[in-house]
């Protein structure tokens, strides 16, 4: 649980890095739950924005600091995990999540 909960704020933090020159997501305090519904999503879940970065990849926190946002990125619905980097309304179980995969 320890390594998921590290990877997830890895995760978020490289997205807000990345999403900072674009409209203000509002605050979430930690720990964060929010009802992403059943099924897989194309919408951007409210209180989060999305972006497109102009480096790539994102390998680090140097890159992502150097990034500007440079369009707004898709939210991609999926059902399983994925190995290409993006944002996704993923859903299993009847559980959906949105999944930043750096």
């Amino acid at each position: 649980m320890k390594n998921k909960s590290y990877s997830i704020l890895k995760s978020l933090a490289v997205a807000s890095m990345c999403v900072s020159n674009i409209a203000i997501a509002q605050v979430q305090t930690l720990p964060y739950f929010h009802n992403f519904g059943t099924a897989s999503f194309t919408n951007v879940p409210t209180g989060f924005s999305t972006g497109t970065p102009s480096l790539s990849p994102v390998s680090s926190q140097s890159v992502a600091q150097n990034a500007i946002v440079i369009g707004t990125a898709n939210i991609i619905p999926s059902t399983s995990t994925q190995t290409v980097g993006g944002s996704y309304g993923y859903a299993t179980a009847n559980n959906g999540r949105y999944y930043i995969q750096n």
